[in-house]
């Protein structure tokens, strides 16, 4: 079995504070199993399925989506790169990192070190 110990320090670390924000989320997690008990609606979703008018201006990329009704996450998954694009769904979003905020819709560039997602 792989753990994150066979991938160095520095990477042990970054799992470890991911494990640990998900604990700190589990109220939040509970919740929305129980909403999506209730309603059906997921706890991951494309924004597609959130913002269907705007499928056609970015909502339905299928590598970025929103986390428990009101996160947007957008991955970067590849190697060697620390950007990508990002769309920006309708209103005020909160930067998770650094607290500024991006008004949307609209398509943003968007750069983080390798320790971090985008999330807003």
């Amino acid at each position: 079995m792989a753990g994150p110990w066979k991938f160095g320090e520095e990477s042990e670390g970054v799992i470890r504070s991911y494990i640990n924000a998900r604990y700190k989320l589990m109220p939040s997690l509970i919740a929305a199993g129980q909403h999506a008990t209730r309603t059906g609606f997921p706890l991951a979703a494309r924004c597609d399925t959130v913002w269907p008018e705007h499928a056609a201006t970015g909502a339905a990329n299928a590598t970025q989506y929103i986390f428990l009704q009101d996160t947007l996450v957008a991955p970067i998954w590849t190697d060697g790169t620390n950007t990508r694009s990002v769309w920006i769904p309708p209103g005020e979003w909160e930067d998770a990192w650094d607290g500024s905020t991006v008004s949307g819709p609209k398509i943003i560039s968007v750069t983080q070190p390798p320790s971090r997602q985008p999330m807003w």
